[in-house]
This record gives structure tokens, C-alpha cells and sequence, in this order.
């Protein structure tokens, strides 16, 4: 049997290991947390914003890449984890409340 995939970006230029029957094959590995966006929402007023759920796209939002989002905590602090490094558009969208939508084109 063969196992691959540790310290690369893909299948193809990972470390192959052997493994072979009654052996004991120990593969060590550092993770490395994704990246994330983050930051504070706030009203007019300068107080927080709880429970608003802004979302990031990476690249052109029509292409359908990466999409992550993540709600406001009490202090209005959201972060959002994304899965690579790139440009994303950070999207503000308050369905049914009463905040204007914004995007961070």
C-alpha cells in the first residue's frame, strides 16, 4: 500500500510512503492553520453589530471558488476561515434587517 500527501499542496507532489504489511510507518506532520479575514462590525453609533454574518468570496463571485462565512460574536468581531491564500471580496448582506449591503470591491 502507498500513502501520500504530507508537506505538499497536492497528490502530485507529495511524499510517497511505503507501507507494507506488519510495519509500523510514522509519518510526522505541522499543521499550518488556513488563513483567515477578519474584523469588527459596528453601526452608525459605534456600537457592535451581533449576529451579522458577512461572507468572503475568492476571486470573481461568478466564477463559484472558494466561499467562506462567519457571524459577529457580542463585541461585533467575526473571522472568517478561507481554505487558500487570494483575493477575496468580503460581502455585507443584511437580509431582513435594517442595514444597508455593502461589499468590499
Amino acid at each position: 500500500m502507498r500513502a501520500a500527501a504530507v508537506g505538499a499542496s497536492d497528490q502530485a507532489s507529495a511524499t510517497p510512503y511505503d507501507v507494507t504489511e506488519g510495519s509500523d510507518t510514522v509519518v510526522d506532520v505541522a499543521l499550518v492553520p488556513n488563513p483567515t479575514i477578519s474584523g469588527r462590525i459596528t453601526d452608525a453609533s459605534g456600537a457592535p453589530v451581533v449576529g451579522f454574518c458577512p461572507s468572503a468570496v475568492l476571486g470573481d463571485p461568478h466564477d463559484g471558488n472558494g466561499f467562506g462565512g462567519a457571524c459577529t460574536d457580542a463585541d461585533g468581531s467575526y473571522r472568517i476561515g478561507v481554505a487558500t491564500v487570494g483575493t477575496y471580496r468580503v460581502h455585507f448582506l443584511d437580509y431582513g434587517k435594517p442595514y444597508a449591503d455593502q461589499d468590499s470591491y
